[in-house]
């Protein structure tokens, strides 16, 4: 779009030499909206063609398997895509990063819809939910509030989400913190919440196994105190050694062969 701007400003300049500069940025303003909604428009194309295709797998003569499937039965579909996509951020790999983030929205999507093929919600529903919960919970930005601070925005964030419907419910500060989760991931949730309340608490004597334990509980501790993710570090860590064996896995098969072909 932006060379047939061009040309059609260099026209027009020819035509009328006093044309202002004005004039020139105000076009070139427009002509980007415009753009910018033609790609909005070709993103919600894409959006509504998967829709399209996913209402055509779970139609009558779709595909027998996706037809059979409900949300317990997909759920762990949904870990393995989300599992697949930290994966490819770790590897840095933009092309697998492309690829799984269009499993996982698909994934999602798939969800979504069973979901309201079992008379739990509706898509229109979720996605206008979630909008409003954005919306909500930035008030710094949508409102008039004015947190600017990561202590102030965390704050606000929370004092928001205890008056949200569903908090009611919730009885202990630990309550909301998925069990579901990587024992990791959980427990240096577990550890935050708990540090946050000030409560301490010390364990009687322990078996081997929970000595252990409270080893990988103290380094989790650890973690939160110098703002580390506990699961993400230990995951690199892993995906490092992980490509080191490989490497060294590959030249002693090499050398192996050039053995045997000796």
């Amino acid at each position: 779009m932006d060379i047939f701007l061009k040309f059609y400003l260099r026209d027009l300049q020819k035509s009328f030499p006093c044309l202002s500069i004005s004039f020139e940025m105000e076009l070139r303003k427009h002509a980007k909206l415009s753009s910018d909604l033609c790609n909005q428009e070709i993103e919600m194309d894409e959006f509504d063609a998967l829709s399209e295709t996913q209402d055509t797998l779970l139609g009558p003569g779709g595909c027998p398997w996706d037809r059979k499937q409900t949300l317990d039965s997909v759920r762990g579909d949904l870990l393995e895509e989300v599992y697949e996509l930290l994966e490819a951020i770790c590897e840095n790999d933009n092309d697998h990063i492309c690829e799984e983030l269009g499993d996982v929205a698909s994934c999602w999507l798939f969800m979504s819809k069973l979901a309201e093929k079992e008379g739990r919600c509706t898509l229109r529903g979720t996605l206008s939910g979630v909008r409003e919960k954005l919306i909500r919970r930035h008030p710094h930005v949508f409102g008039t509030s004015q947190a600017s601070s990561d202590e102030e925005l965390k704050a606000q964030w929370d004092e928001i989400k205890r008056g949200e419907r569903g908090m009611e419910r919730r009885k202990s500060l630990l309550d909301g913190i998925p069990v579901t989760l990587p024992a990791l991931a959980r427990s240096q949730e577990i550890a935050r919440k708990i540090r946050r309340s000030e409560i301490s608490f010390e364990t009687a004597s322990l078996t081997s196994e929970e000595r252990l334990g409270e080893q990988l509980w103290s380094l989790v501790e650890k973690a939160n105190e110098n703002g580390i993710d506990a699961e993400e570090a230990l995951r690199k860590v892993l995906t490092r050694k992980e490509r080191l064996f490989r490497t060294l896995e590959q030249t002693m098969d090499s050398s192996r062969s050039i053995e045997n072909a000796c």
